[in-house]
This record gives structure tokens, sequence and C-alpha cells, in this order.
């Protein structure tokens, strides 16, 4: 409970310059990372709640990284 309060007070945290991040598996880390680094012309928000990754693109839609999309992540080149 004390986990799940300190991440909601995350943006009065943030207006602090103080930023609380989940601790995710090995693969959710390089997928979130893969999300927010590899596709930056159409990503502009990337976050995780409970294990789930999700971004918002630039139109302000937000989608859900499934399980299923993790490779297509995995697969994309880094920017030079």
């Amino acid at each position: 409970m004390t986990r799940n309060r300190i991440l909601r007070q995350g943006k009065v945290l943030r207006s602090q310059n103080i930023f609380v991040r989940e601790d995710l598996t090995p693969l959710n880390l390089e997928v979130f990372m893969s999300v927010k680094r590899k596709m930056t012309d159409e990503v502009r928000n990337v976050w995780s709640r409970n294990g789930v990754i999700s971004y918002k693109d630039t139109r302000d839609v937000v989608h859900r990284v499934e399980w299923a999309d993790f490779q297509h992540w995995l697969d994309l080149p880094w920017p030079k």
C-alpha cells in the first residue's frame, strides 16, 4: 500500500525534481527503454504501472504495450 501511495504522488514529487520509477524486470526495462528511445518522433510519454508499459503518441492517444508486441519494439533499430 505504501508503494502505491508513493507512486500516486508522482506528479507532486516530479514538481520537486523527485522521480519515482517502478522496479521492472530486465525484459520489461529493455522494452520500456525501446519504446522511449527508438520512436521519439511518434511517442510523447512512456510510463509503467504494475509492470504494464503504456505510452502516449503524438495525437495524445494512449497505447498499452502488449506481450505480443515486445519483440517488435526490441527489433526496432536504435536511433543514431
